[in-house]
């Protein structure tokens, strides 16, 4: 499934009595991507959980718009079509990586013909019957990337998804995301480090504050 296009309008999060953002909105299209900028506790996580579903705004709309659905927004959400790489792995670890990735293959509607070729892109194609408990932490990241690969959804949500990668790991994640890009996918990453990538636009959540592109749009005081 594609997505033309992905609309937010009036979001907005509270954690506690303590305002996180306010009134957010922004459009992607299919081919865009969208950088989450901020120091830690500025909402960038709560607003990456709730594009992915997980989280409930306190006000404000998610729109997704497919080719299917045409010009209404999809009833289901990003239901079945977006991929959320947080800092959790995800892992069972007393699965191999092979019976990992084989289960959220199958879990999440993917291609099982593609598992061996997504071992061997992401570097894990002679470990196939290691347990999951021993891998490293950058190891465990390269399984997690191979989900990219075994099952396809146009939306990518990825909280600092460079976070345990090596300098080969980091170039598979921007190589991985540059040609989800080009394919149409939609990317929205939350990172402190560089990624290698050009993004479209720039939300930077710092202090109650959030701004596009360098420009501030909106400021609540006393937060």
């Amino acid at each position: 499934m594609k997505i033309n296009r992905i609309n937010i309008q009036n979001l907005s999060a509270q954690k506690g009595e303590r305002l996180l953002f306010e009134d957010i909105g922004f459009e992607l299209k299919a081919g865009q991507c969208l950088l989450l900028k901020g120091p830690n506790g500025s909402g960038k996580t709560t607003l990456l959980h709730m594009l992915a579903g997980a989280d409930q705004p306190r006000s404000g709309d998610i729109d997704i718009y497919t080719i299917s659905s045409g010009d209404q927004p999809r009833l289901d959400g990003v239901i079945g079509i977006s991929h959320f790489i947080t800092h959790q792995d995800g892992l069972k670890k007393s699965l191999t990586v092979l019976e990992n990735l084989t289960f959220w293959t199958e879990y999440m509607g993917g291609d099982k013909d593609r598992i061996d070729t997504a071992l061997a892109t992401v570097g894990l194609e002679p470990m196939p019957h290691i347990l999951a408990a021993r891998l490293s932490a950058g190891q465990k990241k390269r399984l997690m990337l191979a989900r990219l690969l075994t099952i396809s959804h146009p939306l990518w949500l990825l909280d600092e998804p460079s976070v345990s990668l090596d300098d080969d790991g980091q170039k598979l994640l921007t190589k991985l995301m540059q040609e989800h890009i080009s394919a149409g996918g939609i990317l929205i990453a939350s990172t402190h480090l560089p990624l290698g990538i050009e993004f479209d636009q720039t939300l930077n959540l710092t202090g109650g504050r959030y701004m596009f592109n360098d420009d501030y749009l909106l400021e609540e005081e006393n937060i």
